[in-house]
């Protein structure tokens, strides 16, 4: 099996057109709201989006006549979405080690996607720090919140003053998975972007992308079924014994109300196994 990217290690921005025209344009018209709100279901790609952007606005040229991070391209104000892996500045977002973009996130994100583990509120308070200092490399300084699910009230709060008095140059992306959660506070001082389910087609290329293109066909139905154009969810599925506990669940299913305990006994088995990550909640999203 494939080791699970991080959103930041995304190489390529798959689907999303709407969404990426809409923040493309109001770039290009110098209309850039200072803070996004990222909504939609966990897997679409709402954090690989920001980090996409992160990486196109931090490699724009200071001016024309500067040799700017191994990049040839002549456009000096234009947003290029396409990796380079020798542009030094993905290559630093990619790792995390870009002076000029700000990470906030869980301590397991890379290992546990999708927990429900809290965001300590010390971590969004680095945020007021960063923000005082100027750009280490003369643009902007860039904020990613994933997610705002993850944020109690108290680290809401610290958010929110932030957004009330947002720092000149500056760029905040708020992920959320799920709207309820948001604050109207925090909401109302946002542009919205809203992010619906993939189509077949580019959920396909996300799960082959990720797991490899010479994956099971049947597979690969089933994954987009299961995930139903979340392809995030599908790779997750794929890589925690997703498919075959899914094939037991069925099983099981069609021999009620008799108990089928060769069945549970090998459901159990992939449930508490070290391949997975989620133990009963990948039984819980299954169901």
């Amino acid at each position: 099996m494939s080791t699970i990217l991080h959103p930041r290690k995304t190489k390529a921005l798959i689907g999303h057109n709407e969404q990426i025209k809409t923040f493309i344009d109001t770039f290009e018209n110098n209309k850039l709201h200072h803070s996004w709100l990222l909504e939609g279901p966990a897997g679409l790609g709402k954090a690989t989006f920001a980090y996409c952007m992160s990486k196109s606005i931090l490699s724009i040229k200071k001016n024309k006549n500067e040799t700017f991070l191994l990049d040839d391209n002549d456009n000096n104000d234009e947003l290029n979405l396409k990796y380079e892996e020798k542009n030094l500045v993905h290559n630093r977002v990619k790792e995390n080690t870009h002076v000029d973009l700000k990470v906030i996130e869980r301590d397991n994100a890379e290992i546990k996607p999708y927990s429900t583990e809290i965001i300590p509120v010390n971590k969004v308070r680095e945020l007021q720090y960063f923000f005082s200092k100027t750009a280490g490399e003369g643009g902007k300084r860039i904020a990613i919140i994933d997610c705002l699910d993850n944020l109690n009230l108290y680290g809401c709060n610290a958010l929110l003053k932030i957004l009330e008095e947002p720092p000149n140059n500056c760029l905040i992306f708020l992920i959320s998975n799920n709207k309820s959660n948001v604050l109207d506070t925090i909401r109302s001082r946002c542009r919205v972007l809203k992010f619906k389910n993939l189509s077949t087609k580019d959920s396909n290329k996300i799960i082959e992308n990720n797991i490899g293109k010479n994956i099971d066909k049947d597979m690969l139905n089933k994954l987009n079924i299961l995930s139903n154009g979340t392809p995030g969810k599908g790779i997750l599925f794929y890589e925690n014994n997703g498919i075959e506990i899914y094939d037991y669940l069925i099983e099981i299913f069609k021999s009620l109300p008799e108990i089928n305990i060769e069945h549970s006994n090998k459901l159990y088995t992939l449930i508490t196994s070290q391949n997975n990550i989620f133990e009963l909640n990948t039984l819980k999203e299954l169901i």
